[in-house]
């Protein structure tokens, strides 16, 4: 999964993820809660962000265009401070590979996201139902037609009938049975 999420991005290398894992222990936070109580709909969930926030957009919107991957929130400024942004990732799918990517390049924070990323893992592991991310639905859309249902299932690290459900409702046809 990390392989193809990532390392495959035309644009990324080592050298991006010793910068990013710098910068991101310098300016960014990992952040989880897990069985939080929702007031507005009387269910519990678990959430986990990755951030990264700055007062200059350069490096949030070079984040960006190298991974591919969350979006840029910018917080309002505020009397005696500066406009804030912040890149973001609060999807299992994308915080887990980036993490376990930065994780080598870390000098002082590692063992805050090995553990972050221990916690992560079990919480996916027990997931009933995961999301699917922008660049699993690209991936679904241009090879649904061509691969086999092994490549398929290996390649967006999920099961056949999840594949299948997710095509139905993109509307995508099979050009073979399998």
């Amino acid at each position: 999964m990390t392989n193809m999420i990532l390392l495959g991005h035309p644009k990324m290398d080592e050298d991006f993820w010793s910068w990013f894992a710098g910068f991101w222990e310098g300016e960014g936070c990992a952040h989880s809660r897990r069985n939080t109580f929702s007031y507005t709909n009387g269910k519990r969930y678990s959430r986990a962000r990755l951030d990264v926030a700055q007062t200059d957009a350069k490096p949030i919107k070079y984040i960006i265009e190298q991974t591919g991957l969350g979006g840029m929130y910018i917080k309002p400024k505020q009397p005696n401070r500066k406009v804030c942004y912040v890149w973001r990732l609060d999807k299992l799918r994308d915080i887990i590979p980036v993490c376990e990517q930065m994780l080598p390049h870390l000098r002082f924070r590692n063992q805050q996201v090995q553990q972050f990323l221990r916690e992560l893992k079990e919480w996916e592991s027990e997931a009933k139902w995961i999301g699917w991310t922008a660049r699993e639905i690209a991936i679904l859309k241009e090879l649904y037609s061509k691969a086999s249902h092994e490549e398929l299932k290996k390649m967006l690290n999920r099961r056949w009938p999840s594949i299948q459900a997710k095509a139905q409702k993109l509307g995508l046809r099979r050009r073979h049975n399998e």
